[in-house]
């Protein structure tokens, strides 16, 4: 596992190797099987994406990046919550801040081989709109370049850190994991009934 910090266009940090082979093997199987009712079924979020909820820690070890993180947003007791995401082909996410209940963000590239990982923005909009697009266009852009076994970690910063992400010509698989306060979380989402004690 080798941790690199990072400053530009705002804090984030890279684990190379998160995963020991016996874990990546796990996530492997749980990959295979999604895949397989993504291709049968397709996505099953308005933007086309497939996600499949966890209600037990995919990789527990990911905490510990928290703390080595600038902290804005101030939250109350943190639960988790953590998913797979299939991407279909040439499908990108519009540029946008964590919704406010997500404290901490920690993105696991997965398959394919080669494909586009996540695309930082340095942009001064505000957040005026939980998870809406910025008002301004971006002064420039930085990519998280995609490697299998990399994690990418970050503590939503309110104005800062927006992000997006898009696919290839192939299904992007990330495995993804957030610390959130529950309290934030709206009604009507699905994240609610798969909260982990941490």
């Amino acid at each position: 596992m080798k941790i690199n910090h990072h400053h530009e266009p705002w804090t984030h940090i890279t684990v190379d190797d998160f995963l020991t082979p016996s874990e990546w093997n796990s996530l492997q199987q749980l990959a295979s099987d999604e895949l397989r009712i993504f291709k049968s079924e397709g996505g099953n979020t308005p933007r086309g994406k497939y996600i499949k909820f966890y209600n037990y820690d995919l990789f527990p070890d990911s905490n510990k990046f928290f703390d080595l993180l600038p902290k804005t947003r101030s939250h109350g007791t943190l639960k988790k919550i953590n998913h797979i995401a299939i991407q279909p082909p040439g499908n990108t996410y519009p540029v946008h801040i964590d919704n406010r209940s997500r404290i901490n963000t920690a993105i696991l590239y997965f398959s394919p081989e080669k494909s586009n990982g996540t695309i930082l923005h340095k942009n001064s909009s505000p957040m005026v709109h939980d998870h809406g697009q910025p008002e301004l266009s971006s002064e420039y852009t930085r990519d998280v370049e995609w490697k299998p076994n990399r994690l990418f970690v970050h503590n939503s910063i309110d104005g800062v850190t927006w992000h997006n992400y898009k696919s290839t010509d192939d299904i992007r698989i990330t495995f993804q994991s957030f610390l959130v306060d529950p309290n934030l979380i709206s009604k009507s989402r699905q994240d609610l009934d798969f909260l982990i004690d941490i």
